[in-house]
């Protein structure tokens, strides 16, 4: 098991400019990754961007419960610690932040390998030995070099 200290977590502008995001993980590490995890300050309501041929995981991470948007109206209420919303990564969402700002841990993935199951994602317990878990709580990250059977209770993981 590998610590991915918060120091290592690369900052980024959203490509809307309006926010930020640490990015946490990408594998492999180029443009064209096929899994990526990010923590993201979300402090305005805004349009997030799109990730066409992925599928984009999105969980809350902060103390304020946040509302995502798509344009048939649906709307998901993320309130407690690891409420997530599964998208499309084409999707559009807007949020609106109803107690003021709040974080989301995002994984976005290559949409064929989530398809075809060699990218599982979940959050809280799991039977799958992980390869990724971040604690919510402590807002920790780790990186397993093998797929590991490992204690994921109020974690987001990836097997």
């Amino acid at each position: 098991m590998i610590e991915i200290p918060r120091e290592d977590w690369r900052k980024q502008p959203w490509k809307n400019g309006l926010g930020i995001t640490f990015e946490i993980l990408r594998e492999p590490d180029v443009d064209a990754y096929d899994v990526r995890v990010s923590m993201a300050d979300d402090t305005q309501p805004a349009t997030f961007s799109t990730f066409p041929g992925y599928v984009r995981w999105s969980f809350l991470a902060g103390t304020a419960p946040i509302r995502l948007i798509q344009p048939n109206g649906t709307t998901a209420a993320l309130v407690a610690l690891g409420d997530s919303l599964r998208t499309a990564g084409e999707t559009v969402l807007i949020s609106e932040l109803p107690a003021g700002a709040t974080q989301l841990l995002n994984v976005i993935a290559r949409a064929e390998l989530v398809d075809a199951g060699k990218i599982v994602v979940g959050y809280g317990p799991s039977a799958h030995p992980v390869r990724y878990r971040f604690d919510l709580v402590e807002q920790i990250a780790h990186r397993y070099d093998e797929p590991t059977r490992a204690e994921t209770a109020g974690c987001v993981w990836i097997a």
